[in-house]
């Protein structure tokens, strides 16, 4: 098995808190390439830029020997691909400082995310010996280790050894009462940003596989990954769910599902899951046709914006084909019905963005050949919806 090269050390080096995506960090022409922020297959795509203007401007100086852990940026998702995939390397013999992580985005939300440190922890890196960097910086001394993992290209041969320790630190700190289940399913419907709409249609057919829904962020992440490992099956809504599996080995599930919300949405994820288990992951959603609206439909889609299926039964096949539902039993009314529960609960009670929300998913569509059913006033749950609604206006004898 290969094994990383040796870190790089980089004196008296500037840096900075990223100001955008992904602008700022370290300076890219003093550090080695694998200390940019890379993805995708052969981690050669380059993301990163550095404001070389700056350079003349004042800064903070922070005398130390550290290791540079990565950005850090409040998301899960980012944390868990981005901030941590260095800190094997920590020794606190050498960074006798601590680790540093250059800020993304101060002023767009918290900073310092608890399961942050409570990751740093895992790796055995105490609280106090984090080094945020919030303003332009010098650093005496900084080590470069190699990633052990890159989004979209997955972990390194030698990467789950040295997470042994971290999976096991985690373990042992998860409730010695936690009821785990042989069959989860990680959805994404309780967010409301980023939801997959008529996602719960689904989650009720799996329910009746005996799959358990758990919302991650009720649990901590001890036991977030207890039942994670725990569990024989497992399915995913395409998500930042799935980067759970970054602090384990390896998983010991039979089976693991993504169920697609983007088009393509498993690429990047695929390579980071299927180290980890005995048979590579499986995909739902491909056939679906997938296309997203804002929860402002005037405002252009983006990552967070809701996701829609223009024919839904290709999913429900997915679930047949691999033997969980019943061949026959999708029920296009019943989808709708659930689609436009979930709308609701994630558009809000404007009436008017409902109604436009609607008619465009309809009109998506009809794009593709397929009608939207028109359902009955008598299902009560779509009824209260239909209550929300502009009422039409009609003309006598219309």
């Amino acid at each position: 098995m290969s094994e990383p090269s040796p870190p790089t050390l980089v004196s008296d080096l500037p840096v900075l808190p990223y100001t955008r995506h992904w602008v700022g960090g370290p300076a890219i022409d003093r550090i080695p390439v694998h200390g940019r922020i890379r993805s995708g297959a052969g981690k050669t795509r380059l993301l990163d830029t550095f404001p070389e203007d700056v350079l003349d401007a004042p800064r903070a100086r922070l005398p130390g020997r550290y290791l540079y852990g990565g950005p850090l940026y409040h998301h899960f998702g980012h944390v868990l691909v981005d901030a941590i995939i260095r800190l094997w390397a920590y020794d606190p013999a050498i960074h006798t400082d601590g680790v540093i992580f250059p800020l993304v985005l101060a002023n767009a939300r918290p900073a310092h995310p608890d399961y942050f440190f409570e990751i740093c922890r895992s790796f055995g890196i105490a609280r106090d010996r984090i080094r945020i960097i919030d303003t332009p910086t010098t650093v005496e001394a900084v080590h470069f280790a190699e990633p052990g993992s890159v989004l979209g290209s997955g972990p390194e041969p030698w990467y789950p050894e040295r997470l042994r320790r971290v999976e096991a630190d985690f373990l042992d700190r998860a409730p010695a009462d936690l009821k785990t289940h042989e069959r989860l399913f990680f959805g994404r419907r309780h967010l409301h940003s980023g939801s997959l709409m008529g996602e719960g249609y689904f989650a009720a057919r799996l329910a009746r596989r005996g799959f358990h829904a758990i919302q991650p962020e009720r649990y901590p992440l001890a036991a977030q990954i207890r039942l994670l490992k725990a569990a024989r099956e497992i399915v995913f809504t395409e998500g930042s769910a799935v980067h759970l599996a970054e602090v384990t080995a390896a998983l010991s599930a039979e089976r693991v599902t993504i169920l697609l919300r983007r088009p393509g949405g498993d690429i990047p994820l695929r390579p980071h899951l299927d180290p980890r288990l005995r048979r590579p992951t499986d995909v739902i959603g491909r056939q679906s046709g997938l296309f997203r609206i804002h929860h402002d439909p005037e405002r252009r889609a983006g990552p967070n914006s809701l996701s829609y299926m223009v024919d839904p039964s290709a999913v429900y096949d997915d679930l047949v084909r691999l033997g969980y539902a019943e061949p026959g039993g999708f029920d296009l009314h019943d989808f709708v019905r659930a689609e436009r529960i979930e709308q609701a609960e994630c558009v809000g009670a404007d009436p008017r963005r409902l109604a436009t929300h609607i008619a465009q998913v309809a009109q998506e569509r009809l794009k593709h050949g397929l009608a939207t059913p028109d359902l009955s006033e008598r299902r009560p749950a779509l009824a209260r919806l239909r209550s929300l609604l502009p009422r039409r206006k009609t003309t006598k004898g219309a």
